[in-house]
């Protein structure tokens, strides 16, 4: 990929040998998107998963249908409403019906 000036040359060619620029290239945006953190996610039988913690502080198993997806958060099509709270990082001792303790 190569990024060039929109401005012409005499516009910027002041900034010198060296002169770095730091460019954030958004390739996709959504808005009103159910986002969740890749670490909560895990695959049963090839299904994207996670752990919901219930009103009662209970882990609950859901299917979830991911969309896009990058190295921090995946958009969630299917499977979660906005303010689901989510098991980070579920170890092998998280399955469906125990009582979570939340950290801070």
């Amino acid at each position: 990929m190569v990024i060039d000036f929109a401005e012409p040359r005499e516009a910027w060619r002041r900034l010198g040998h060296g002169y770095r620029a730091t460019a954030r290239i958004v390739v996709w945006s959504a808005a009103n998107v159910v986002k969740v953190p890749i670490s909560a996610l895990f695959r049963i039988g090839g299904k994207w998963s996670v752990f919901i913690i219930d009103n009662n502080g209970r882990a609950r198993l859901v299917t979830v249908e991911i969309g896009r997806m990058n190295d921090e958060e995946a958009e969630v099509k299917r499977g979660l409403r906005e303010g689901n709270r989510v098991v980070l990082h579920p170890s092998d001792k998280v399955r469906d019906d125990v009582r979570i303790k939340e950290r801070s």
